[in-house]
């Protein structure tokens, strides 16, 4: 039967309900993943997420309680996403595994999948996950990173960077046009900070091969990079991070951002030791503890601080394969196959 319309395949649902730090307030909000109408397709339609509010929600107006929130995202998008080690696209795989996911069962505007599709659902998003899921969560890692700045936690990323940024300023003239292998001892002295270290980088041209580089709090720079260059990076990461630093004695904290980078870095922690995130999340008492701010603030601050500080070691050690360009070629296959399928190509 050719398809005329998009088709919903699924839906999972996100946020507390996800994660298991609902309370009777908490809202629904759920993301759908989807499938594009082959005429759009054709039409050169773009691809993006889309989100639908409740009838008469007005911007900025907290949602009900008994109110439901979707995005609706393209299949083609929550692939790519995923094998980016997109932290919502990751959540949604795990949820679906974890046999969270329904087919909608009211009209949304949309085709709905049958009750028959979850089992074929569930089989795809396996071979997703064995076979595509990788070491490589920059993503995830900047997206914890992202909330705890929003509540204000100097972690030792920030001190590494600050500390940076001094020695940079000691040693490299105020043009900094040198390139970093023309100063190889200070690239050393720098990976010795945290989250500095030595790395390697693809190719620029799109080729296998691989260049020398270091790795400046998740961001990759070769070695034939300008000095300048890097202490610009730093110096605009010092500032977007310093702009959020509050002072947790004079000012509120964001316990819900603090409860959201403690979760997102227990669960890379959790991926990168055995392969799978768990929902709803174990500790989900603790975290809502911590996003109601009943745990001493800087127990948790402390807490965060130890997950954060254990992230390098713990992407080095894990088993998850690298992403290559060999296991991307494999990606792409595996994609064009499903949507052959669902296409009926």
């Amino acid at each position: 039967m050719k398809i005329q319309l998009e088709t919903a395949l699924f839906q999972v649902p996100f946020g507390s309900h996800l994660y298991g730090t609902n309370t009777p307030t908490s809202d629904y909000d759920y993301k759908v993943v989807c499938l594009p109408s082959f005429e759009d397709l054709l039409m050169n339609k773009k691809l993006t997420n889309r989100v639908v509010k409740p009838e008469g929600w007005v911007q900025g107006q907290k949602m009900n309680a008994d109110e439901e929130e979707r995005e609706y995202i393209p299949l083609q998008v929550f692939l790519d996403q995923f094998f980016e080690g997109q932290t919502y696209a990751v959540e949604m795989a795990f949820a679906v595994l974890s046999d969270m996911h329904t087919t909608l069962e009211v009209d949304h505007g949309v085709l709905a999948a049958t009750a028959a599709d979850s089992i074929r659902i569930q089989d795809w998003m396996k071979e997703l996950v064995d076979r595509f899921l990788t070491r490589d969560v920059k993503k995830m890692v900047g997206y914890a990173v992202s909330q705890s700045q929003q509540y204000g936690l100097k972690t030792e990323r920030y001190n590494s960077l600050v500390k940076a940024k001094e020695m940079i300023e000691q040693r490299v003239d105020n043009r900094g046009m040198e390139k970093l292998h023309e100063k190889m001892e200070l690239v050393n002295e720098l990976c010795q900070l945290n989250h500095f270290h030595h790395d390697t980088i693809m190719n620029a041209n799109g080729g296998t091969e691989s260049a020398a580089a270091i790795n400046v709090g998740g961001k990759q720079f070769p070695l034939t990079t300008k000095w300048r260059t890097v202490y610009d990076a730093i110096t605009s990461s010092i500032t977007r991070y310093g702009n959020r630093v509050k002072d947790h004695t004079d000012q509120p904290t964001d316990w819900k951002a603090l409860s959201h980078a403690i979760r997102i870095g227990e669960q890379i922690l959790e991926l990168l030791d055995t392969g799978r995130i768990a929902f709803p999340r174990s500790n989900a008492a603790f975290l809502l503890e911590v996003k109601q701010g009943r745990v001493p603030l800087q127990d948790a601050i402390d807490y965060l601080t130890s997950i954060f500080n254990t992230l390098d070691t713990a992407t080095a050690a894990s088993n998850l394969p690298d992403r290559t360009p060999e296991l991307e070629d494999d990606f792409y296959e595996f994609k064009l196959k499903l949507l052959r399928e669902y296409y009926i190509l």
